[in-house]
């Protein structure tokens, strides 16, 4: 129950190089699908083959400033759970604005570099300790402009609401600033994927769920 948000990768299997003919293979002898071949050993150009496969490049859990930022960008603000299609100016976009809050973050000196541990429902963690003396105003003009915190939602997680007092915010910006480093990551295992020479091109979708 609640937000689960998925960014996914849809890559092509080319049979244009040897590489690309033996995944093909692969996959089609893992799938279990009745191929043909010719005496070469190629795959008959009518005959049933993998032709994509789709990867898995990051998964977020009610992270709804993400989210919300998907929906706005992707699909005019229908929040309807569509897989959506994501340009890549738009993940480079992304990548802008993550870095720019982070800029704020750094700029106001908001966390000492020390860090506590934590015990959760499914185990521990670490939570990056807050300097107090901190000027938290920047830091909330930056995200309520470029990745503000949803106002509601189906179990979507933190709420503006939850963290109208400086304590609450200050508290919550750990896991914030958290989700944008993990969403870095994942952008950074696009161009990753981006640079195998076994795929051809690939297109990348934005799948929530709740």
């Amino acid at each position: 129950m609640g937000l689960d948000m998925y960014l996914q990768m849809d890559v092509y299997l080319s049979t244009m190089d040897k590489e690309g003919s033996h995944l093909v293979k692969s996959m089609n002898d893992l799938l279990g699908l009745p191929t043909e071949y010719n005496n070469r050993g190629d795959i008959e150009h009518n005959s049933l083959r993998a032709t994509s496969v789709t990867i898995e490049v990051g998964y977020w859990r009610k992270v709804n400033w993400i989210h919300e930022w998907f929906v706005r960008e992707l699909n005019d603000g229908n929040d309807d759970q569509r897989r959506s299609h994501v340009p890549e100016e738009k993940l480079s976009e992304l990548r802008e604005i993550i870095n720019e809050i982070k800029g704020v973050i750094k700029e106001q000196e908001l966390f000492t570099g020390e860090s506590r541990t934590e015990q959760g429902l499914f185990g521990s963690y670490q939570v990056q300790e807050i300097r107090h003396e901190a000027n938290l105003q920047p830091i909330r003009e930056i995200i309520n402009e470029k990745l503000p915190v949803s106002s509601g939602g189906f179990f979507f997680g933190t709420y503006d609401e939850d963290i109208k007092e400086d304590s609450e915010f200050a508290q919550f910006m750990d896991w914030y600033a958290q989700s944008l480093d993990e969403t870095l990551g994942f952008l950074d295992k696009i161009d990753e994927i981006k640079k195998q020479e076994t795929f051809k091109w690939g297109e990348v979708y934005y799948q929530p769920s709740w």
